[in-house]
């Protein structure tokens, strides 16, 4: 199945490959928007986001929890629609959308008023490089911190493209 194969690797170990179907999710997807672990939950399941829905995989049983896919506009309050990155950062979530970032209020459920991801960073001894566009979205440090990078494409021949997990 070409461009449907995801890598997972944690720093540059390979953990596993899978299809997008071995998750659970329909081979009907031509379009990952963006992936990552959420730090709120213990288990800290990994949600994968296409352009108006989610998924929520379990870490376990690396499966599709029960009662998914689900509408990300009636979840996810404020965040963009062309948001494309989301990282865990000091028990916050963020998502990026180009230069912005959204911290989203995990008690409330909304995101607040966006800021230069840059301000981020701006104390963190180690140089970040956040980049985002419409096929990826990719950020590292040497930092102890999720780092999920997606890139699914579909091409007339296979092309294998990885979820990094760092």
């Amino acid at each position: 199945m070409a461009g449907k194969d995801i890598y997972i690797f944690n720093g540059q170990h390979l953990i596993s490959k899978k299809l997008l179907t071995d998750l659970g999710l329909p081979a009907n997807i031509e379009r990952i928007r963006l992936v990552y672990m959420w730090n709120y939950w213990t288990e800290r399941p990994m949600y994968i986001w296409t352009k108006d829905e989610f998924w929520r995989v379990d870490k376990k049983t690396e499966k599709v929890e029960i009662g998914y896919p689900r509408k990300i506009a009636t979840t996810w309050h404020g965040i963009p629609e062309e948001a494309s990155a989301a990282v865990t950062y000091n028990n916050d979530l963020y998502f990026f959308n180009g230069k912005a970032a959204y911290k989203f209020h995990t008690i409330n459920m909304t995101a607040a008023s966006p800021i230069n991801a840059s301000q981020l960073w701006r104390f963190c001894p180690v140089a970040m490089k956040i980049s985002s566009n419409g096929n990826a979205a990719h950020i590292s440090s040497s930092s102890n911190f999720i780092v999920i990078v997606v890139i699914i494409t579909v091409f007339p021949f296979e092309h294998k493209w990885p979820i990094i997990l760092q």
